[in-house]
């Protein structure tokens, strides 16, 4: 009959049995949460290693716009005084390249020409009252404002028709 009694050691070895999955579930729990945080760290330094670049690569290609607009400058120039000629062609073909290059890395010309005023685009330097065009109708682009993957990289800077305009 003793055989049927519990015996001292098997109701240890139960606590014990008892004890080890309790400590077995506390460790797979401290695992989970660890690995839960890393997978959140991994994700928040992905996502920050990814705005550094972009922000890093705006101020690049902002510095390279003052390289377009010299090159923009210097074509209309070349065609102003020396006409069509290969001198001219090379400028626009440089210029072409230039921009092709920005397009590769996202970059797009901002929109002016028949163009409402849109203040998260154009950035208005002079208003002209007289200009036959209804209020805040774009009538010339002073500087081409360019995008980065559709975000505002540098505004265009233009006229636009003032109040004291006719409306159409």
């Amino acid at each position: 009959m003793s055989s049927l009694k519990p015996d001292n050691k098997s109701s240890d070895l139960n606590q014990e049995l008892i004890k080890c999955q309790e400590e077995r579930q506390e460790y797979l729990d401290g695992w989970r949460r660890a690995r839960a945080e890393l997978l959140n760290y991994k994700k928040m330094e992905a996502e920050r290693l990814s705005s550094f670049s972009r922000q890093a690569n705006r101020e690049i290609l902002r510095d390279l716009l003052v390289v377009l607009d010299n090159l923009d400058r210097m074509e209309r120039e070349v065609e102003r005084r020396y006409g069509r000629d290969a001198f001219f062609e090379g400028v626009a073909k440089t210029r072409k390249e230039f921009l092709d290059v920005l397009s590769d890395w996202g970059v797009s010309r901002i929109e002016t020409e028949n163009q409402e005023f849109d203040p998260a685009k154009h950035e208005a330097i002079a208003s002209i009252d007289d200009s036959g065009l209804k209020e805040g109708q774009i009538i010339e682009e002073i500087l081409a404002g360019y995008l980065f993957n559709q975000e505002v990289l540098r505004p265009a800077k233009v006229k636009v028709a003032g109040a004291n305009s006719k409306s159409n």
